[in-house]
């Protein structure tokens, strides 16, 4: 939240290094992520996403702002941001999300809202609605299968979306005897490089290779 990084690495002692800030300081800083080399910081503060170029996972340059045209509305409901190729995604907290293609003559053009679709075998192509799922948090991967990745809180599942943010695929986490289902509602999920889905529930760990 105050715009420092903290590096892990296994056998290596945890390292720190502090972000260069804008010219007028941080706002809210809510969630970052990362294409190639260039971080992405969605500071809610400043209505903003910040890009920081860099090199070997280390960034020293001054943030520049995303958005050089138009804003788009409701900023500060955004809650998290994924990057794929020359998309940007803002997801709110209402679920609703916001796709922006950035393209090097006409900058940022943004869709708000952004249309889900359904492509699931046996179902229509229709523009979908979510009112019983509580998104918290997403996360873009890379080819040969790019998707947008999405969290419900409430069933504990995970929504698979093409780029063109069309439903693909539930994953629903399956418990036993070994493994109980938590008390408590998932906070945090990720998907490594190498396909492992990782769930957090409070300070517990659960992973599944991602079929």
């Amino acid at each position: 939240g105050n715009g420092k990084l903290v590096y892990c690495a296994p056998g290596e002692p945890i390292s720190m290094v502090e972000l260069m800030q804008p010219s007028l300081g941080w706002g809210e800083i809510i969630a970052f992520t990362m294409k190639y080399s260039d971080l992405y910081v969605l500071d809610r503060g400043k209505n903003a996403v910040w890009k920081i170029r860099g090199m070997d996972y280390a960034f020293g340059e001054d943030p520049v702002l995303y958005f050089e045209n138009d804003i788009p509305q409701r900023m500060n409901q955004v809650i998290d941001l994924a990057v794929s190729e020359d998309e940007l995604y803002l997801l709110r907290g209402d679920g609703t999300m916001i796709a922006c293609l950035y393209q090097p003559l006409t900058k940022e053009v943004c869709t708000d809202p952004a249309a889900y679709g359904d492509l699931r075998p046996g179902r229509e192509q229709q523009t979908m609605n979510f009112p019983d799922v509580n998104f918290i948090q997403m996360q873009a991967t890379s080819p040969p299968d790019p998707s947008i990745y999405m969290l419900d809180a409430n069933q504990g599942a995970i929504y698979q979306f093409s780029l063109r943010l069309n439903l693909t695929r539930q994953l629903m986490p399956e418990f036993n005897k070994d493994f109980p289902i938590p008390h408590q509602g998932p906070s945090a999920f990720v998907i490594t490089p190498n396909r492992i889905l990782v769930m957090g529930y409070g300070n517990v760990l659960y992973y599944a290779p991602v079929p």
